[in-house]
């Protein structure tokens, strides 16, 4: 009989990720001239060409885009170079002699064949296994502090991403998801890159398409521009299933900028037209106007006996599955000019993602692009059509003052609905049901839930003849809820995480390293999100 210990081990090179060029050179003066007169000799370049050419449509657009791309490319590769990850061995030389010095003790005392001397080399095995454990010890925290001494330069340099990054580090925080593993449809689990590669294509072709629409606009883009690399967050639940995760595009930087150009143009005249019930990604609004006013009306409900429902409605992938199509339409309706329109359409057509850098690109069809800055407006501007061919017709809302009722708060697409009676909810939600399908939003009917208040006879709410189920708490924009108005469930929330993301930071508190100012931009990241709204 034998006891064997098996350690898997990774076989062949690992894939070489994105190249990243050292852009901290450019804080040098002459480093930064040497780049920017490098650009201009090649833009010069590019301006004789024009001359010498004559523009052919998508092909002319392609032509510059792929001078320019080369400029800074090159531009880069000379003066700047590429970042080298360097992977710094937190234990000492020291320690791993002694570490080999334990192994040989151990082997020794499974080789003798003397009980004595075997308890004699067990004995120093014991020892030793003490020294490596009290070096290890050392070494770990002479790592960290190492780190905190990287962390506060960076803090100097006002670089606070990267004391970000090293504080997650130094807290124990910081995971890489990009090798976690998955399972496909059946739940089979998925071991090769090649199989979860194709898996994640799969899923997110899925995700980001629904019946094809059609693009007419007469307007080109750089085929760089119409590429986007998806990158994987995770969120709630088994890691395992790809519907656990959310994805991110990552776009070209300039359409990026064409995108902020576009936004500019129409967001202020676009945010007096949408409702006052709106509070997502509007300025001078938040997630705490909501929660207050949500509490108050619960408090007055309770205060006066007054019934009360709220229907804290999921829309099921809410910004992947917008009909293009009605969106295209949506936007006219609202005035914004047809140029930009076509310009936003002409964006979105042919638009292609890969899951990283490695695997098959395929063609998104539906949605607004998660990751680009124009999402956002366009989703508000999509949900609130919606929201207003839902109470259009007549009035099924709470009375909130002498002349005015409040149908329901809204933050991007976490909708409360808000009616005094039975029916009055019942037909708002079925109205909601029905024109999101228009524009391809469908309520998520197990993450659906409904609070009533003051009602003995509480018969439920249906959507599509399916009972959505109730609650006495739901936690509403990250805060907790109660049916009662009361906010110590809340509070209780909000101190146990705060101790959690306060235990996780022990050794940014402990390190020398740090200075008081650096602590607290570290307490303000991770500590402070957890208890204020």
């Amino acid at each position: 009989m034998a006891t064997l210990r098996l350690k898997l081990r990774r076989s062949g090179p690992r894939p070489s990720g994105q190249r990243r060029f050292d852009v901290d050179k450019l804080k040098d003066n002459k480093t930064r001239s040497s780049f920017v007169l490098q650009v201009k000799n090649s833009f010069l370049t590019l301006s004789n060409l024009e001359q010498q050419q004559e523009p052919r449509g998508m092909e002319e657009v392609n032509r510059k885009w792929d001078h320019v791309h080369s400029a800074y490319l090159l531009a880069s590769e000379s003066c700047l170079g590429t970042k080298q990850r360097k992977r710094k061995e937190w234990i000492s030389a020291e320690t791993w002699e002694t570490i080999e010095d334990r192994k040989d003790l151990k082997r020794k005392a499974m080789e003798t064949k003397f009980e004595r001397l075997k308890d004699q080399y067990r004995e120093y095995y014991r020892e030793a296994d003490k020294t490596v454990k009290r070096k290890t010890r050392a070494d770990k925290r002479a790592f960290i502090d190492d780190l905190a001494s990287q962390a506060e330069e960076a803090a100097g340099r006002g670089e606070q991403g990267k004391v970000y990054k090293i504080t997650k580090i130094v807290a124990g925080k910081y995971s890489r998801t990009s090798n976690t593993p998955i399972t496909d449809k059946q739940g089979r689990l998925l071991t090769t890159e090649s199989e979860q590669e194709a898996r994640w294509t799969e899923h997110f072709r899925e995700v980001l398409n629904r019946p094809p629409s059609t693009a007419e606009a007469d307007i080109h883009f750089a085929e760089d521009w119409t590429e986007g690399i998806i990158v994987k967050i995770p969120k709630k639940g088994a890691r395992s299933d790809c519907n656990n995760w959310r994805g991110i595009t990552l776009l070209s930087i300039p359409s990026k900028i064409l995108s902020k150009i576009i936004i500019q143009r129409i967001s202020k005249a676009v945010d007096q037209k949408l409702r006052n019930e709106q509070a997502g990604f509007r300025k001078g609004r938040g997630c705490c106007d909501q929660i207050f006013t949500l509490r108050n009306i619960i408090e007055q409900c309770t205060e006066w006996q007054r019934q009360l429902y709220i229907n804290f409605v999921d829309l099921m992938k809410a910004f992947d599955s917008i009909h293009r199509d009605s969106l295209w339409r949506i936007l006219c309706a609202y005035g914004i000019p047809e140029k930009i329109v076509l310009i936003i359409k002409s964006f979105y057509s042919n638009f292609r993602c890969r899951v990283g850098n490695s695997s098959t690109s395929f063609e998104v069809k539906t949605g607004v692009r998660q990751g680009c800055v124009m999402s956002a407006l366009l989703f508000n501007i999509t949900i609130d059509w919606v929201m207003i061919r839902t109470t259009e017709d007549k009035s099924r809302g709470i009375r909130w003052n002498l002349f005015s009722t409040l149908e329901d708060l809204d933050f991007a697409d976490d909708l409360a609905l808000l009616s005094h009676t039975h029916n009055h909810m019942q037909e708002k939600t079925a109205r909601l049901s029905n024109f999101a399908q228009q524009v391809g939003l469908k309520i998520n009917k197990k993450k659906t839930e409904v609070m009533m208040l003051n009602i003995s006879n509480q018969s439920p709410i249906e959507v599509n003849g399916e009972n959505l189920p109730t609650t006495e708490e739901f936690t509403y924009l990250g805060s907790k809820v109660r049916h009662d108005g009361g906010a110590g469930t809340d509070i209780q929330s909000r101190l146990s995480k705060a101790r959690n993301s306060f235990r996780m930071l022990n050794n940014v508190w402990r390190s020398s390293q740090y200075k008081v100012k650096t602590k607290a931009i570290s307490e303000l990241r991770a500590f402070h999100p957890t208890i204020r709204l």
